[in-house]
């Protein structure tokens, strides 16, 4: 397995290699001081650009506003692929503004440090017998991790295990969830675990938790133990 997928990636490589070699003939494709294309460096010093819609400017980024590059200057830019049943790729792709929507899944390889972080408890003997059910890479090879129902489970009920120290002692978890120690303690987890400011909705779900969805546990720690885990095990601890 691991010779087919090296196999592959070699393949991509040389790919992506013929791709970039295609993209111009001469150097100014990926040199050109402002990063235009073109085999003769559309939109470089002295020369002009024609956008799409005919307008005449003075350099490619001005064609944002005339849709797009036209000819020779859009020799580099993306182009559209048809996949299964001969469909675009590019259809029902949701066009987001960059830097949106970036969130990638913690490697399985920092989950008991950053838990270590945040708390200052350690479970990394928890952790020992996970590698496999959250996806962990062999040694020198990488895999980008990703999320399903097993590992979302692990993941709480490591959490739980951590939450559990970690209320252990503390007054403030000796008494049982209330709405304003529970929006208090909500807003400190949250913003301790997530590292980031909780909104008003966010704050307003733990609180919820705590006081309704843990009602059936007759021990106040493990009431906020649940509480605590919800929080660490959600998207803005276990991702990045």
């Amino acid at each position: 397995m691991k010779t087919f997928i090296g196999t592959h990636l070699l393949a991509l490589g040389a790919v992506a290699l013929v791709a970039l070699s295609g993209c111009s003939s001469s150097s100014s494709c990926l040199e050109s001081s402002d990063g235009n294309c073109g085999g003769d460096n559309p939109g470089g010093p002295g020369t002009e650009v024609t956008c799409a819609d005919g307008a005449v400017v003075q350099t490619s980024d001005d064609c944002s506003t005339h849709g797009g590059l036209t000819g020779q200057a859009n020799a580099c830019a993306p182009k559209s692929y048809k996949g299964f049943e001969g469909t675009s790729v590019d259809v029902g792709a949701t066009a987001e503004e960059a830097g949106k929507n970036r969130l990638r899944i913690k490697p399985f390889d920092v989950i008991g440090s950053e838990i270590k972080r945040v708390m200052n408890v350690d479970v990394s003997s928890s952790l020992t017998s996970l590698a496999d059910t959250f996806g962990a890479a062999p040694i020198r090879w990488y895999d980008e991790p990703s999320s399903n129902a097993v590992s979302t489970i692990a993941m709480y009920e490591v959490a739980f295990e951590a939450c559990l120290t970690y209320t252990a002692t503390p007054a403030e978890f000796a008494a049982a969830p209330a709405q304003d120690t529970a929006t208090a303690a909500c807003t400190a987890m949250e913003r301790k675990f997530w590292s980031r400011t909780p909104n008003p909705t966010e704050i307003s779900a733990c609180a919820n938790n705590a006081v309704v969805n843990t009602v059936a546990e007759k021990d106040a720690r493990r009431r906020w133990a649940y509480t605590c885990a919800a929080v660490l095990s959600a998207a803005g601890f276990a991702t990045y």
